[in-house]
């Protein structure tokens, strides 16, 4: 699903449609931009999408079960490395600002 949402998508328009996102205390799945929702690392459960704030200057969205929870990770400009060091996970960059994840 990595490299299909990769092919797809833009990590700009991603991060683009994302970062307003930063300034609300509580994301609720309807807020969520189909920027976000039409990605196809979320293909298998979109309705199921959760979303919050790692830091002020990054937000996670993630999906899984329990077997694992993956997903993205959006940041403003400099803040990259706090907020993905924050996560005990695999992060793999995409660009701009713009990471995929997947639990350890």
């Amino acid at each position: 699903m990595l490299e299909s949402t990769k092919k797809q998508h833009r990590a700009a328009d991603v991060r683009a449609a994302a970062l307003p996102l930063l300034a609300l205390g509580d994301i609720h799945y309807g807020a969520l931009p189909t920027e976000i929702t039409s990605l196809p690392i979320f293909a298998l459960s979109r309705e199921n999408i959760d979303s919050w704030h790692i830091t002020t200057n990054a937000l996670i969205f993630t999906t899984g079960s329990g077997f694992g929870h993956w997903g993205i990770v959006v940041c403003r400009a400099g803040s990259e490395r706090e907020a993905t060091n924050s996560l005990h996970a695999v992060v793999i960059p995409w660009d701009d600002g713009v990471f995929f994840w997947k639990e350890l």
